[in-house]
């Protein structure tokens, strides 16, 4: 459906800015993850082990020894309306469906 579209374009987008933004391993890429919860999806940076667990935080929000590098954000507001399109036109969709 529309959500799993969603979480899956967001998960690719956060992924992409991280491998652009950083040089290291890709564990933090790899990391970004899509879990099904209570009917919904949701896109998150999973566990990369105990010293690495703030890296995706101090890269949305940086630290007072480097600059942020957001990817979140970013994604999340490049798919906002893409989004909200594809939720109007399957509303659209159902409604049209109703009158027939």
């Amino acid at each position: 459906g529309i959500s799993r579209e969603t979480a899956g374009r967001l998960q690719s987008e956060v992924r992409s800015r991280i491998r652009r933004q950083t040089s290291g391993t890709g564990r933090t890429e790899a990391a970004v993850t899509v879990e099904k919860v209570n009917g919904g999806y949701l896109v998150t940076s999973g566990n990369m082990g105990a010293r690495s667990e703030m890296l995706p935080v101090w890269l949305e929000h940086g630290t007072k020894h480097m600059t942020a590098r957001p990817a979140w954000q970013a994604a999340a507001q490049l798919e906002e309306g893409t989004h909200r399109r594809r939720m109007e036109e399957a509303m659209q969709t159902a409604v049209e469906g109703l009158g027939s």
